[in-house]
């Protein structure tokens, strides 16, 4: 071997320093392609849930989001954090935002941009893409780090950043944050060998951002800590005590940053207006419908190639059990992802006539603020994590019985990911033009100069769609409504 071929020569390095830039730009363009033609009009578009069945009752959250992000932004950039909760809407009433997530969690990557713009449809837009993008990187990562090949990275990270549900939650957006969640899972493995301020930090921090960014999110976070350290404390030997602290005391300091923000949303939930909770009895096929969400014509032909995705995770399974190397973080991400499964398959499901369900009744007497989760299918989502991650299993360097097919290996992994690719670029994002574009600001931009902070109502006065429409706009004076929505 040449002196200047070696794998500490320089270019070798440079080809390895040119790979990050390399993965980064097929992710967005990956981004790009699949959400067009929402990516290729963010600053004038907003998504249309038309897309998918059911869309009457997500519609109005696309508008609810985009006020709620906006508020977070204008209270935290204005000084008014200690009036974060009393939002502009539903006036007179006082923590209005309590009726809602808060999403503060998202606000350090939405915000920037709608300072420097304005434009609160492009700020949306382009933090909803970056999800994505972020996603896939962060399971491209754990899946490299994990699994020591470029192809079972790569299948990991399609699969997660691209998940069928995840064009589903364009109407839910605080359920896309999800790339800290693969991190976390990571780390807390990690910590079995490595114990330091570095990974303390970081889990603290992971669990801290994931859970401001979303409660249902942020319960995920702990359901995957929780099951990834039991198994790493059951099947990892040595200083289990130290590490019990260790992570333990990473999770409880996160769970003290969400005190103060949690408050107002407790004290709610003690009127008892939490109550409803949402789901049908079918049980299992309530988490199906959520990872492979229907079209209107309650056809599922976009995820013809994804719905093979579970049987390869299967395959997963039993290669990683079967990988001494695999192992550990294996059985951590399978306990997870039957939780979150269990979970997700509503308070009603029964199964031979055994109401499973009930772990819903022992959440409610466990965990704080549980009453207010009311729609428990999202925690489908843990399940995806550990389907993408067993997924990628059989792509692995190491994988036991397949070490001899890597060439075979490669080129399945190529097809698989483009028919992921593929088969999710032949759904069809339907958008609609933005409040800024479809309406007339004269009125809006007159009431910022001279509304002189008195409460505006709106008229005529409609659920849900209408209403949401003048808080998005209310963003353009920020009076105090006396129309509102809430989740």
């Amino acid at each position: 071997m040449s002196a200047n071929t070696g794998p500490g020569s320089g270019p070798a390095r440079a080809a390895h320093w040119l790979k990050a830039p390399g993965i980064l730009l097929a992710f967005v363009l990956a981004t790009v392609w699949l959400l067009y033609p929402l990516s290729t009009s963010p600053a004038t578009t907003l998504y249309q849930a038309r897309t998918f069945d059911g869309w009457f009752l997500n519609q109005p959250d696309v508008m609810l989001n985009a006020w709620i992000l906006a508020w977070d932004t204008h209270a935290v950039s204005t000084g008014k954090f200690s009036s974060f909760f009393n939002a502009n809407i539903f006036y007179p009433e006082p923590m209005a935002l309590s009726f809602s997530e808060h999403l503060l969690g998202v606000v350090p990557l939405f915000a920037p941009l709608y300072l420097a713009t304005g434009n609160l449809a492009l700020s949306l837009n382009l933090w909803i893409m970056s999800t994505f993008v972020f996603s896939g990187l962060a399971m491209y990562w754990v899946g490299l780090r994990w699994l020591g090949s470029h192809m079972a990275a790569a299948v990991a990270a399609i699969t997660y950043a691209f998940a069928p549900w995840r064009f589903l939650e364009l109407t839910h957006v605080q359920s896309l944050s999800v790339q800290y969640l693969p991190l976390l899972m990571y780390l807390i493995i990690r910590s079995g060998e490595r114990r330091d301020s570095v990974v303390w930090f970081s889990i603290f921090g992971l669990t801290a951002v994931q859970s401001l960014s979303s409660y249902y999110l942020g319960y995920m976070a702990f359901m995957v800590a929780g099951a990834v350290g039991g198994a790493s404390l059951l099947l990892q030997p040595g200083a289990r005590v130290k590490r019990l602290l260790f992570v333990g005391s990473a999770l409880v300091g996160a769970a003290l940053v969400m005190i103060p923000f949690s408050l107002p949303y407790l004290e709610l939930a003690n009127t008892g207006a939490f109550g409803m909770k949402l789901g049908v009895p079918e049980g299992w096929l309530v988490s199906i419908g959520y990872l492979f969400p229907r079209l209107p014509d309650r056809s599922l032909h976009p995820w013809f190639v994804w719905t093979l995705v579970p049987g390869l995770a299967v395959g997963g399974a039993v290669l990683g059990m079967a990988t001494r190397r695999y192992r550990l973080m294996l059985v951590g991400v399978v306990l997870a992802g039957i939780v979150g499964f269990w979970i997700g398959m509503t308070w009603k499901a029964s199964l031979w006539g055994i109401r499973i369900g009930a772990i819903d009744d022992l959440a409610l007497k466990l965990i704080p603020g549980w009453s207010a989760v009311r729609v428990v299918d999202r925690f489908t989502i843990v399940s995806w994590l550990a389907i993408s991650v067993l997924a990628a299993v059989p792509f692995g360097r190491d994988v036991r019985w397949l070490r001899s097919f890597r060439t075979s290996r490669q080129v399945v992994g190529l097809v698989l990911i483009a028919g992921l690719l593929v088969s999710a670029a032949s759904l069809t994002i339907r958008t609609e033009p933005s409040p800024e574009i479809a309406t007339d600001l004269t009125p809006y931009h007159w009431l910022a100069d001279h509304g002189e902070g008195d409460p505006l109502l709106e008229w005529p006065m409609r659920f849900a769609d209408l209403t949401t429409r003048y808080m998005y706009l209310s963003t353009l004076h920020w009076l105090p409504l006396v129309n509102g929505y809430s989740g």
